[in-house]
């Protein structure tokens, strides 16, 4: 009943957007040229795998927004990893998006939740597996690049935690009977409107990674078994620097 209704509730409140809805073909290719010119300038500081503070940088405690197909974060917003206050501000995000039948909370959130808040001094650890939440992550050094983290951008933040949602969908489908694919696919369908998801898999509208989240929406109506196996084992999701 639970899955059932957050289905609902995506499927009510975060309908895909509709061809008309497109920018003009003029506006789409100015905003490409502009994605081109500022991934280059930024790609370098990325390369290395953490961020400069630039401008106004915002330290938050809470997340700014309760809908899941806005971004819960500003570009500039940074989360302190040692306030223990980032434990309520995971907990609150955890909560925004739905987990497939048989996947609990702890499991799928327990290396995010058994390392925040870090220790001072304590770098991000090394997981292993299909995704480690922790790598090339945005975030200001205590002192230079090879430092430990001080701060870490809350969109990237609140993109794995979708990351690690959206997973537990994927596999559901993956393993699933044909009745639980249906019900998997219903929630994957509205999986494009997830901005942190996005965000997180898409680096920020990267132009070199476009459109991932809906190709493997399309990859599951497709009933494409392998390519979804190779979103598990090739990382797919990973913001590498150019793609």
């Amino acid at each position: 009943m639970k899955t059932r209704a957050a289905i609902q509730a995506l499927s009510d409140a975060n309908p895909l957007p509709s061809h008309g809805d497109r920018q003009p073909r003029r506006g789409r290719m100015v905003r490409a040229g502009l994605i081109v010119i500022c991934s280059a300038l930024i790609m370098s500081g990325a390369a290395v795998g953490y961020a400069q503070v630039v401008g106004h940088r915002e330290v938050v405690t809470t997340w700014s927004s309760a809908d899941i197909t806005k971004a819960s974060a500003q570009d500039s917003d940074l989360i302190d990893v040692h306030d223990s206050s980032i434990t309520s501000m995971l907990l609150q995000l955890q909560q925004r998006f739905p987990l497939a039948p048989g996947a609990s909370t702890e499991a799928t959130y327990v290396s995010m939740r058994s390392t925040l808040p870090l220790d001072e001094g304590s770098d991000w650890p090394e997981v292993k597996g299909e995704f480690q939440p922790f790598y090339y992550l945005g975030f200001v050094p205590v002192d230079g690049p090879s430092s430990p983290p001080a701060y870490v951008s809350a969109r990237d933040l609140a993109g794995n935690v979708a990351v690690l949602a959206a997973n537990t969908w994927y596999r559901y489908w993956l393993h699933g009977t044909p009745s639980q694919r249906r019900e998997a696919e219903a929630v994957i369908e509205q999986m494009p409107t997830w901005a942190d998801l996005v965000w997180r898999v898409e680096d920020g509208g990267n132009p070199y990674r476009v459109g991932i989240v809906r190709s493997m929406t399309k990859t599951v109506e497709a009933g494409d078994e392998a390519s979804v196996h190779t979103w598990f084992k090739d990382r797919k999701w990973l913001p590498r620097p150019g793609g």
